[in-house]
């Protein structure tokens, strides 16, 4: 189905080395600091190897996904050039937290993200160049539970 959305073929294998990608399950506790900051996926291919990855990221929601606890995105930042980022080269750190992805302090100008509308039995698909990340999760009484994997330009 997403091929022919997309058109052309996917893979779980990365050209690039050959590994197998996995799926995520990533857990959000309340009021916890279990996010990433923000951030692009391309940046460790394209800092370590040289090499932007072509592949699209898949968001799926399990449980305890609100309009509090949803993925921050920062619509059509895709589109933007490196040259209006700012960020680290060697990871990020929020309120004293070391996170391995390499943080994305400022884009355009800005740093507000958008909270995106998913809904159960629903896929969020965007691009590895988009920004997304900070997804503190506001409920108080809910954990988030979302799957996340990746599929290359097969």
């Amino acid at each position: 189905k997403f091929e022919d959305i997309l058109g052309y073929k996917l893979t779980d294998i990365d050209p690039f080395d050959g590994s197998k990608q996995h799926i995520i399950v990533r857990i959000n506790r309340p009021l916890s600091n279990d996010y990433n900051p923000p951030h692009k996926d391309i940046y460790d291919g394209m800092d370590n190897r040289n090499h932007i990855p072509q592949f699209v990221n898949f968001w799926i929601p399990i449980c305890g996904v609100t309009p509090n606890s949803s993925l921050p995105i920062v619509p059509s930042s895709h589109l933007l050039t490196e040259d209006q980022i700012f960020r680290t080269l060697d990871g990020g750190v929020v309120e004293g937290n070391k996170y391995r992805v390499r943080m994305i302090k400022d884009w355009g100008g800005s740093n507000s993200l958008v909270r995106s509308n998913v809904d159960y039995g629903e896929v969020l698909l965007f691009s590895s160049h988009l920004i997304h990340g900070l997804a503190i999760n506001e409920e108080k009484g809910k954990t988030r539970v979302a799957l996340e994997f990746r599929l290359f330009r097969g």
